[in-house]
């Protein structure tokens, strides 16, 4: 089970030794995997730990590229698939869904990673080919299509090893939203961010109460304060306005950003532990349980997201 010791400043190497046992021959599916971004981290750490495969999911092989030169160099044996994979497109998240189970070498999927995401500074939703604001899309919309359609494989993990999981990356920007998953109004880039950031919540906990029986495990988890592209586009003025509204949530802002290797650790706690000390759908945070916002304890919320996601997908989960 999680070690006390765990916390803040654990990297992700630590949490694999810990768990090594878990890790040798698992097949692992993470979206967004630039070497500048956890992503990258999550998939170096656990390939350096023995991973049999590595399913690795980017907008471009290229943006992929250093990651996958680094996850082979750390491990020669392990199996890499490159998936290209746009969840701002979500003809491209079924095309890469159908490739992957297509994949002869790809038999089950033990451990799904929803990690990519993006943070836009836009005072005005910017929309995809889909007609979705962007940050909702992307890291909500896209994620659980491609869950949606990988269930089979996830599944087929779990009837064979007791349980697969699902990992959705939050963060505690979902404290900055307003309980409604209509589109914000007035519209900032902050109120986008955390109703996405609630939902990657609201998701696990879905998931948890609706296949937990079939061996499905899923978890949130908040990476903390990591500097990466996600928030790129971010100006000054940007910043204030976020610690402004984080200030107003309550929340507490540490004196300087985790590395890239402590960003993951969390991710790989909720990946690994075979005995997590939190309930299915649990939120986490610097390793271990953490309860978030009332807002995204209410169960009325996971069904409504449901239907939200549904009718804007114009398709039933799985």
């Amino acid at each position: 089970m999680s070690t006390p010791h765990f916390n803040d400043k654990t990297t992700g190497d630590e949490v694999v030794l810990q768990f090594k046992d878990r890790v040798r021959g698992l097949t692992v599916l993470i979206t967004g995997v630039t070497h500048t971004g956890i992503g990258g981290s999550t998939a170096v750490a656990l390939a350096r730990g023995g991973a049999e495969c590595l399913i690795l999911a980017s907008r471009s092989e290229s943006r992929a590229a250093e990651t996958i030169e680094t996850v082979k160099k750390v491990n020669p044996a392990v199996t890499v698939v490159f998936v290209k994979l746009d969840l701002a497109d979500l003809a491209s998240v079924r095309t890469a869904a159908q490739g992957i189970l297509d994949n002869p070498s790809v038999q089950s999927i033990d451990v799904l990673i929803n990690n990519a995401g993006v943070s836009l500074a836009d005072e005005t939703p910017r929309l995809t080919k889909d007609g979705l604001e962007e940050t909702w899309q992307v890291c909500h919309v896209g994620h659980w299509l491609l869950t949606s359609l990988l269930m089979p494989k996830l599944l087929a993990a779990a009837s064979v090893k007791g349980e697969a999981r699902v990992i959705n990356l939050s963060s505690t920007g979902h404290n900055f939203w307003n309980g409604s998953f209509d589109e914000p109004s007035p519209f900032t880039g902050i109120a986008a961010y955390g109703r996405a950031k609630a939902a990657n919540i609201l998701f696990s906990k879905g998931l948890a109460l609706k296949y937990g029986s079939r061996g499905i495990k899923s978890y949130s988890v908040q990476p903390g304060w990591v500097t990466t592209q996600l928030i790129s586009t971010w100006k000054a003025d940007d910043f204030a306005r976020a610690v402004e509204a984080g200030k107003e949530a309550g929340l507490e802002y540490g004196s300087e950003p985790k590395t890239l290797e402590q960003g993951c650790s969390t991710t790989l706690v909720a990946a690994l532990d075979p005995a997590i000390p939190a309930p299915n759908g649990a939120y986490l945070d610097d390793c271990h349980e953490k309860k978030p916002n009332a807002k995204v304890e209410d169960v009325q919320k996971v069904e409504e997201l449901w239907k939200v996601t549904e009718k804007a997908l114009g398709q039933k989960f799985l």
